[in-house]
């Protein structure tokens, strides 16, 4: 992204913060959604189609009229994305999506993320939960002053051992019971559910 203008890189590159609610400053979600496309001087029929597209593929429709601060830390994410996803954003990044969510949450939000990388967009997912992001992601960067220590699949990055212990990273709790273990550690298991057959 060296090459790019700032204004290049604010028309394809979105960052969602930790704190998302904190990006959200209009008076309801659809102008929110709305804000971008209007300072960019869109048509009023063409913002209008766009914001009632996206906040439909969001399922945020119902919430159209809320004020942001209203719904929950979950739906304010899905502001947040909904603004960018208007712009036609193709890269997103997120940092500590998951901060304040119980497991649930948590796992809607990944399987957001997912579904928004299955329609073709990049998504960058800056996290210390390394506990959700192993059958999620398909590449995994572990960074240690400022700069990479480890680059790879999952099943690569996190049976690094010490490596990935010297950037204080420890591994989610299946991955340590598998290491530890010649026969399991072979077939590198990410999560519970890699380790047994159905009857758990």
């Amino acid at each position: 992204v060296s090459g790019m203008t700032v204004g290049a890189l604010a028309r394809s590159v979105a960052f969602v913060a930790q704190n998302a609610h904190r990006q959200l400053f209009c008076d309801s979600v659809a102008e929110e959604v709305a804000f971008a496309l209007k300072m960019q001087k869109r048509p009023e029929e063409e913002i209008a189609e766009t914001v009632e597209r996206t906040l439909a593929d969001m399922d945020l429709t119902q919430h159209a009229e809320s004020h942001p601060a209203t719904l929950s830390r979950g739906d304010q994410l899905r502001v947040a994305i909904a603004a960018f996803i208007a712009l036609d954003a193709q890269v997103l990044i997120f940092d500590e999506p998951t901060t304040g969510q119980d497991w649930h949450g948590a796992r809607a939000i990944i399987d957001l993320l997912r579904r928004l990388h299955a329609k073709g967009r990049t998504i960058i997912l800056i996290t210390h939960h390394l506990y959700l992001t192993g059958r999620f992601v398909d590449r995994m960067i572990v960074m240690k002053d400022g700069g990479v220590r480890l680059d790879g699949p999952p099943e690569e990055v996190l049976y690094a051992g010490a490596r990935l212990l010297e950037c204080g990273v420890v591994p989610p709790q299946t991955v340590r019971f598998a290491a530890a273990r010649p026969g399991l550690a072979a077939a590198r298991p990410l999560g519970p559910e890699d380790l047994g057959g159905d009857d758990g």
